[in-house]
């Protein structure tokens, strides 16, 4: 079972890196052109990037707690983030405080900055999962 959950997790891992490295690469050519860009086209990007954040903030808390396919982990994450935007923000402040006090810290980044940020998020996961669970019961 561990070397399942290792894959499937890690393969999950790898997809949402590709599919950050394109956007990064968006935003690359999007600064590059911005004078040349129609607003539409950043707006759409910003808002394609805001449902990215989403899906990263949940779908390793779902892959841990649920087993569905991967199309239904993408939605679930994009459902369960918009309608408990207290707790995606929540968490996106725990991730960016890690993150934030990791830099003026680097020594600290190989020992708590990880297991802080995960620990922050699965908090706040288990409180949504918790509620959803009870109201399916």
């Amino acid at each position: 079972m561990y070397r399942e959950e290792f894959l499937r997790s890690n393969l999950m891992g790898w997809f949402l890196t590709i599919i950050g490295g394109i956007l990064y690469l968006n935003y690359l050519a999007i600064r590059n052109a911005s004078e040349e860009l129609l607003f539409v086209i950043p707006f759409a990007f910003y808002f394609i990037l805001f449902f990215y954040i989403i899906v990263v903030l949940w779908v390793f808390p779902l892959l841990a707690h649920y087993q569905t396919t991967w199309f239904a982990y993408i939605r679930h994450a994009i459902i369960i983030g918009l309608t408990n935007m207290h707790y995606t923000l929540a968490s996106g402040l725990v991730v960016f405080s890690v993150v934030y006090f990791s830099l003026d810290f680097p020594g600290l980044i190989p020992f708590f900055s990880v297991s802080l940020a995960t620990i922050g998020c699965m908090w706040f996961s288990m409180q949504t999962f918790r509620q959803l669970d009870e109201r399916t019961n």
